[in-house]
């Protein structure tokens, strides 16, 4: 998406239990290999005296060369781990 649309921010995605909330920002991706953009991660802090649900977390920005290591490295803990195809 930020190849095509740098200015654009991806989906937020929130997993069903809310724990925490990740979202690819604007940034400068020329290919799957290259460029830069910020990311913002969020993690559930509680509830408000309202019950809403209150987030804290932060926003940098991010290597594309450093994501695809880091899902590399999760990749393979899970294939040594036996949870992944």
């Amino acid at each position: 998406m930020l190849m095509h649309k740098p200015s654009e921010s991806s989906p937020v995605f929130v997993p069903l239990e809310m724990g925490f909330q990740i979202q690819a920002l604007s940034g400068e991706v020329d290919s799957s290999e290259d460029g830069v953009f910020s990311m913002r991660l969020m993690v559930s802090a509680g509830k408000s005296a309202t019950g809403e649900r209150v987030y804290m977390g932060c926003e940098g920005s991010i290597d594309v060369e450093r994501v695809r290591l880091f899902t590399a490295g999760i990749e393979a803990a899970l294939k040594e781990l036996g949870l992944s195809g």
